[in-house]
């Protein structure tokens, strides 16, 4: 068996300004407005990235401080300007990733990406696109961790999956590998850690979704 995770989960911690109570990365319930909360994952998962790396991997300063709730609406907010949403959401992986160019090309440093894509098995069956084989799915997110590097994750349809939403982006902190064919992940979501059966999630989505790791701009992966 082998485990891959970020190396220092409280760069997520966040803690309420006025309750004192604690939580592991951001929860999109925390826009103010109906349809930031309804759409609002994938800038909050970006969010998410951009406050772990902006600890100690980016220039200092360039993200703002988020130990708190308030600074963290703050990026989260700032997030939403370029990681925007349309009337479907943050749907696919190129507006995830173009946004987080975009949010980092405005606070003046340069980020990478790499991605990988699950296509809709409609379009698979229809010749329209091929799957990646479920080891290319767990090597990118074994990758990205072995880098200390979060990983963003577009679930379109949940499968057997059910701690993972349909039409959600989540942000994987560790991975559990048992052989090619048995993986399991540990990801933030709701301010919270949770778990599911990524290998059991490749084999039942039929929308299928994908994965971005954004990284800075000197690190190769």
């Amino acid at each position: 068996m082998e485990k891959y995770s970020v190396n220092d989960i409280n760069k997520f911690l966040i803690t309420d300004d006025d309750t004192g109570l604690t939580y592991l990365g951001g929860n999109q319930e925390w826009y103010g407005k109906f349809f930031r909360r309804l759409a609002g994952c994938g800038p909050t998962a970006a969010a998410n990235i951009f406050k772990y790396l902006g600890t100690d991997k980016l220039p200092p300063g360039s993200v703002r401080k988020t130990d708190t709730l308030r600074q963290y609406k703050t990026l989260m907010n700032e997030m939403w300007d370029h990681v925007t949403p349309t009337s479907h959401g943050v749907y696919c992986t190129e507006i995830f990733y173009d946004g987080c160019l975009s949010f980092a090309e405005s606070k003046g440093f340069r980020i990478d990406y790499s991605f990988i894509d699950v296509p809709d098995i409609a379009d698979v069956d229809k010749g329209k696109a091929s799957r990646p084989a479920l080891s290319a799915v767990i090597d990118f997110v074994k990758n990205g961790l072995a880098h200390d590097l979060p990983v963003a994750f577009l679930s379109l349809d949940s499968g057997s999956e059910r701690s993972i939403d349909r039409w959600h982006w989540i942000t994987v902190i560790s991975l559990v590998i048992r052989d090619d064919e048995q993986a399991s992940v540990d990801f933030l979501d709701a301010g919270i850690i949770k778990h599911a059966d990524l290998a059991g999630w490749y084999r039942t989505t039929k929308e299928g979704g994908g994965f971005v790791i954004i990284s800075p701009a000197c690190d190769t992966i």
